[in-house]
């Protein structure tokens, strides 16, 4: 009686593995293209003293890159379905403003443990330009 139980179970293991690799795929692949329109409002130019600090409306977060200009980010997220491929993303803008400052752009502070003074240190590089 043993024997034929362990036989069966074994027979049902073995025909149920089978049956799973032998389905045919019934996944068929479906393409979506996922499009968005962001507006961008003009900057918001804010006077600190000795720099300027610019803000967006649609601003989530900052480019934090030390001694670079503080320039505000549009980020955007999209939860996809587990397994989703990414072909490709593309960004495409409509046109360009450019907005004459008359002092330059705050740089972003050096990370600094909390309860010391922040450092403002300028990139040479880019504070220096003729394009400032």
């Amino acid at each position: 009686m043993k024997k034929i139980i362990v036989f069966i179970l074994i027979t049902s293991l073995i025909l149920g593995s089978m049956s799973a690799i032998a389905t045919p795929k019934n996944d068929v692949l479906k393409e979506k293209m996922i499009s968005e329109t962001v507006y961008i409002n003009e900057p918001i130019i804010n006077d600190e003293g000795k720099y300027l600090s610019v803000n967006l409306e649609e601003g989530n977060s900052y480019l934090l890159d030390h001694t670079n200009p503080m320039l505000p980010t549009v980020t955007k997220v999209y939860t996809l379905p587990f397994k989703s491929e990414i072909k490709s993303v593309d960004i495409n803008f409509d046109g360009k403003n450019e907005i004459s400052l008359s002092k330059p752009i705050k740089p972003a502070s050096i990370p600094t443990p909390i309860g010391t003074n922040t450092k403002i240190i300028k990139n040479s590089e880019i504070y220096s330009s003729s394009n400032l």
